[in-house]
């Protein structure tokens, strides 16, 4: 059997040829084209979108909020300094009495003891009148007073010792007679002091000078005493505890 010769022929092998050559032509030039497309093809860049939120009226009303801070503080009252008591002076304010400042906490806190701040500062008080409400009159504004500290009460008490007699010069249910009595004492440079007791449910202002270390020391000096006084009542007493620690430093 004789097979026929199918090997391609001339003309055959150059379409051959030309078909593979457009191919070829085709598929670069397909190609270039899609890498030319890519590079043409703008990029799209997301853009950022900022949004600036202003605050409506932020600014003003920190503005604001300062500017009525600023009146609040001008509107507010200024404090009133208080007066002090240091190393035993007291530096008076209007509407002070010796009264009132012997009451003071940072002074005696006891109003009874006003006695102790006139004799301590007798020279600077004799312009004032005096008169049976002589403890509640207004002092002149700025009088620094001496007063005796703790510290002093204590030593001074000390110093005492058992001198625990003193002489009763007399007792009121009232301070007007208490008073002029007690000035005119001091003024003569006796130690006096007032106490208050309580009898069959009444209470009493006594005026008593101290201190003596015996009853006869203390009877001798009740005769003097009644004789500055011009009267013939008073009578000697013996303290207990805790009236000699109460006034016995003052």
């Amino acid at each position: 059997m004789r097979f026929k010769d199918r090997r391609p022929t001339g003309d055959s092998w150059s379409r051959v040829s030309l078909m593979a050559s457009v191919l070829v032509i085709c598929l670069v030039a397909f190609i270039v084209w899609g890498q030319y497309a890519r590079n043409e093809q703008p990029v799209v860049q997301k853009t950022k979108v900022v949004v600036r939120m202003k605050m409506p009226g932020r600014r003003a009303v920190f503005v604001q909020d300062k500017a009525e801070n600023s009146l609040k503080e001008e509107k507010k009252p200024e404090k009133k300094k208080q007066a002090k008591a240091i190393d035993g002076y007291y530096r008076t304010r209007k509407g002070d009495s010796l009264f009132k400042v012997a009451g003071r906490r940072d002074v005696y806190g006891n109003s009874m003891k006003w006695p102790s701040l006139f004799r301590l500062n007798m020279g600077g008080l004799s312009g004032m009148g005096l008169s049976d409400d002589f403890e509640h009159k207004e002092l002149p504004v700025g009088l620094g007073l001496r007063f005796v500290t703790s510290d002093e009460a204590a030593k001074n008490l000390a110093k005492l010792g058992r001198k625990v007699w003193v002489v009763n010069v007399l007792s009121s249910r009232t301070s007007k007679k208490i008073v002029p009595a007690a000035l005119k004492l001091m003024k003569n440079g006796y130690r006096v002091y007032i106490s208050s007791a309580v009898v069959k449910g009444q209470e009493w202002m006594r005026l008593r000078v101290g201190f003596f270390g015996d009853r006869p020391k203390a009877t001798a000096a009740g005769k003097k005493i009644m004789s500055v006084l011009e009267a013939d009542d008073a009578w000697v007493a013996k303290l207990g505890e805790l009236e000699l620690k109460g006034f016995g430093g003052y």
